[in-house]
């Protein structure tokens, strides 16, 4: 690429974060060129241009006639989350080949399907949220240009934001500063627990997005210590951290672990209003020790827990799990589903969501995985081609399901 087009693009993306990415007739440049038509102004006399054509340059450029848009600020009031005041729910769409490269090791640029049409496929299917996986070795340039791929991040907050989605940033990957990567023959880059590294990169990615209410942090993935003294041992570390363990993708490596508390502490310190997502111990199935002393200090935080067909956890497990929690603090599902594309429990578990403690007023938000690789249920995927033909039973029932919440279950935001 030649050093004119470098600049344009440098100059693109200032504007993205200095402008609130708009040109001047309502088009959101998101890291593309702007290409500026009609006559220069200035010495010679001509007069200012008339149109402005945003050109996308590479994978994850994107253009967008919806203007910049700021979302209603989220918080927490006892156990319901809120919107401007009022209760309301997370519905979320992982989105996670985009930007952490589970099927794109190499690169930074994810799938190349964070354009207008994928967003609005999405909306279609009533979602209000789009979870975002990232990477420490990608967002601390191991694995790619450092400075691209928080660059990349802004475009997706900002692209998500347009369409009128919140957008749910977790720390997906990481690599222990480097001593454990996650190259082509490594299965996952899934860690049991956060390290030092993780407090300088929720430093940094806070305070990046700290003014945009339409941002929650996600501290960790699913979480799962296991200490080999006990659980209470084990819960002492997901919530203090100070643990030693070994690697989960190199064997040989060990480091310790840092806790959900230091992690919180670090993003509240940056972001002090931000709703930020906690998922449980176990790899995120289990919350039923938060009431036991476990949680965490501070305020608008949201516990999480994944549930997963066939993991072992059916309905018998959910109050215990995570059901009686609701009745003290706002609750979010984040990953669900079935690895095979059937829906009877998953319909089972939106029944539950719906009115946990039979008490829709504390319905529980839920997130599902995800809207990627169309075709594969195993991943699992929920569409059939990213047009958005719902995959399966159980993309049928996603789908349907969230177009009959209506506007009660937690509107796009006009």
């Amino acid at each position: 690429m030649s050093q004119h087009h470098n600049l344009k693009r440098f100059l693109a993306a200032f504007s993205l974060l200095a402008t609130s990415a708009c040109g001047s007739h309502g088009t959101t440049f998101i890291g593309a060129e702007v290409a500026e038509g009609g006559s220069p102004s200035g010495a010679n006399g001509g007069a200012p241009p008339t149109t402005e054509t945003c050109l996308a340059v590479g994978p994850g450029d994107a253009c967008t006639t919806l203007p910049d848009r700021r979302l209603p600020p989220l918080s927490v009031n006892g156990n319901q989350l809120l919107q401007s005041g009022h209760p309301y729910h997370l519905y979320a769409v992982s989105r996670s080949e985009l930007l952490w490269g589970e099927q794109n090791r190499d690169g930074c640029n994810g799938d190349d399907h964070f354009h207008d049409a994928d967003l609005e496929a999405i909306v279609s299917w009533n979602f209000n949220a789009v979870r975002v996986g990232l990477s420490e070795a990608r967002w601390f340039g191991r694995r790619c240009d450092g400075a691209t791929y928080p660059t990349r991040i802004d475009h997706a907050v900002a692209m998500a934001n347009a369409h009128g989605l919140y957008v749910i940033l977790e720390l997906h990957w990481t690599d222990l500063s480097g001593t454990a990567p996650c190259d082509a023959d490594c299965p996952i880059g899934l860690e049991p627990m956060p390290d030092q590294e993780s407090l300088v990169f929720w430093r940094q990615v806070a305070a990046r997005y700290a003014n945009n209410p339409g941002v929650v942090f996600d501290l960790f993935d699913e979480p799962g210590p296991s200490t080999g003294a006990g659980a209470d041992a084990d819960w002492t570390c997901w919530r203090d951290g100070g643990c030693q363990l070994g690697a989960s993708t190199v064997s040989g490596v060990t480091y310790t672990a840092t806790g959900m508390q230091p992690l919180f502490d670090v993003v509240r310190s940056a972001a002090p209003q931000s709703v930020v997502v906690v998922a449980g111990a176990e790899l995120a199935t289990d919350l039923s020790r938060i009431a036991q002393g476990y949680a965490l200090n501070g305020a608008h935080i949201v516990y999480a827990a994944h549930m997963y067909s066939g993991r072992g956890f059916g309905a018998a497990d959910w109050l215990a799990r995570f059901g009686a929690l609701a009745a003290t603090y706002p609750i979010m599902v984040n990953e669900l589903g079935s690895l095979d594309c059937t829906a009877n429990d998953t319909s089972q578990l939106f029944t539950y969501l719906d009115a946990p403690l039979t008490d829709t007023s504390v319905r529980i938000s839920w997130g599902i995985r995800s809207w990627n690789q169309p075709g594969n249920c195993g991943y699992p995927s929920i569409i059939g081609d990213f047009a958005g033909a719902p995959l399966g039973d159980q993309g049928a029932l996603v789908r349907d399901h969230l177009r009959a919440y209506g506007v009660s279950a937690g509107p796009v935001p006009p």
